[in-house]
């Protein structure tokens, strides 16, 4: 029986082995684009809250504006008594 000569770069079921520096690529483009994910996922959550704040915000003004109203009526109605 004849040993063949093996290629290092291939395994036993034939797959050619990646070079260590596209393992090292694709790592960092998961690494790259994990970090990229968490940072626009910040940005949403943040954006959200800014939008809720405004929205609370926008409510205690109509809701001032409205007594303020009220009361304007409330004292025309007691002046024309």
């Amino acid at each position: 029986m004849k040993a063949e000569p093996r290629n290092k770069d291939v395994d036993i079921e034939g797959n050619v082995a990646e070079p260590i520096e596209n393992l090292r690529l694709k790592l960092i483009y998961k690494i790259v684009f994990f970090a990229l994910g968490i940072l626009a996922t910040l940005t949403i959550l943040i954006l959200i809250r800014l939008s809720d704040n405004l929205v609370l915000e926008k409510k205690r003004q109509a809701l001032r504006h409205f007594e303020e109203l009220a009361s304007h009526v409330i004292e025309h109605q007691n002046h024309s008594v």
